[in-house]
């Protein structure tokens, strides 16, 4: 095996690793930071690209660093805010939480709480 070939093996194994905690890939292989997201100007990288793994670290950083549900306006004064996680990232709009998510939680943490 030629070292190209060595080192085009190397990236995708190393790839697929980074890949496992990404959720979608489309058919033109770009990757995007979850499953329900369509948006072209919410891809990461393209899992071709030489600095594929290095954007998908940052991203993972990013989202852990600025999108945590502590730190979420909307959010803030929230009583169940860490068991939602603030929703669900892909279904905000303008940056408003996921409603269903809210109504969803308090509704299982009201049932839990009657059958206790």
């Amino acid at each position: 095996m030629s070292l190209v070939a060595r080192q085009q093996k190397n990236h995708l194994n190393t790839l697929e690793e980074y890949l496992k905690h990404v959720n979608r890939i489309d058919y033109l292989s770009n990757v995007y930071p979850c499953v329900k997201e369509e948006n072209l100007e919410k891809i990461i990288t393209n899992i071709y690209e030489d600095k594929a793994i290095e954007k998908i670290i940052w991203n993972r950083k990013h989202i852990i660093e600025y999108q945590l549900v502590k730190d979420k306006k909307d959010c803030k004064k929230c009583g169940i805010k860490y068991f939602c996680g603030g929703g669900c990232r892909a279904e905000e709009h303008d940056n408003k939480i996921c409603n269903f998510n809210c109504e969803y939680f308090k509704f299982a943490l009201w049932l839990w709480s009657e059958q206790q």
